[in-house]
Order: C-alpha cells, then structure tokens, then sequence
C-alpha cells in the first residue's frame, strides 16, 4: 500500500510502471510528484495527474482505483466510454475536484459510491438515470443546485456515525432542499 501522502515530496517522481494487481494508492500518496501521465496497469486506471481539463474514461478500462482523480483542479469534464459492465469504481473517485462541472456517467451504471462527488463545487446537476444506489457522503459539499432522483433510486444510504450523527448522500449542500426521495433514506 502507498500510503496518503508517501511519494508526495517525490518531487523528481515522473512516473510509475508495472502496478502489481492489488496495489491500494492511498488518497494523496501522488500528490506534488513528477507524474505527468495517467498510472493504468492491467485495465485498472490507477491516478490521473493534474493536467486535464477533459479526461475519457475508454472502454478498456475495468475498474478506476479510488480517489484516482483526487484534488485535480484543472479536471471540467469526464466522459465514460462504453457501458458500466463490469466496470469496477473505487469510492472518492472526483473528491475534490473543484473545477468539475460535466460527467456522462455510463449509461447502466446502477450506484453512485461513497463520497465519489464529495466537495466537487462546481458540480451544479448530474444525470442520475438508471441509478439505483446512492451512497453516503455521494455528494456532500457539491454545488449542485437541484437533484432529481429518478424512480429507479431503491436506496439513499445513511449511515450512523459513533456520535449517533446521520450521514446521507447530499449533506451539507447549501441551499439544496429535501424532496421526495428524502422518505427514501435507509439507515
């Protein structure tokens, strides 16, 4: 495991080859390297560095490795290529990502993961077609500005934290109200 922040003082760091099957890169662990192209070994899409605007995500790619766009501040806009399939997303996929304002989300992809918009606050809506799962914290701190939670939608995770606090998919999004789907949440 490379841990949060490991390599991040690798300042010389430029790149990453031959990612054993399995690694975990802990949120951060590349931060402030070299790396200045995307880490994808055996179709598993690992980290992608700070220099897109528009990232797609191609059909050749299986699973994208949790907080693999963490903290990208020049990331507008991403666009899955192909179907969700067996397409494997690690949770905190686009935290923080501030400048983030567009995603095509695959059209089959039935969950939304942890935390995956968490603190994307230029994400003002999102396409939730055919979603069947939100999970907690999914977009907590976006600047989403309206949600509809489509029919599909079974499950708005909430989860109990040790504090007895409620932690739902859209906490602390100013100004969002509740609606309908709020009779929804599950614990």
């Amino acid at each position: 495991m490379l841990f949060g922040n490991s390599l991040s003082s690798c300042s010389s760091l430029s790149a990453l080859h031959d990612v054993p099957i399995g690694l975990t890169i802990a949120r951060g662990a590349l931060e402030e390297t070299a790396i200045k192209e995307e880490i994808v070994s055996n179709g598993v899409l690992y980290y992608v560095p700070d220099i897109y605007e528009a990232y797609i995500i191609g059909p050749d790619i299986r699973s994208v490795h949790p907080y693999a766009f963490y903290a990208n501040e020049k990331l507008e806009s991403v666009v899955f290529q192909g179907g969700a399939g067996d397409l494997n997303l690690g949770e905190g996929l686009f935290m923080d990502c501030k400048n983030l304002r567009d995603v095509q989300l695959p059209k089959d992809l039935t969950f939304i993961y942890t935390s995956m918009f968490s603190g994307c606050v230029s994400l003002e809506s999102i396409d939730l077609t055919g979603i069947t799962y939100i999970y907690s914290n999914a977009f907590m701190k976006t600047g989403l500005k309206s949600v509809t939670v489509p029919a599909t939608v079974t499950t708005l995770e909430v989860r109990k934290r040790i504090d007895s606090y409620r932690v739902h998919p859209f906490r602390y999004i100013h100004g969002l109200q509740p609606g309908p789907a709020e009779s929804r949440l599950t614990d």
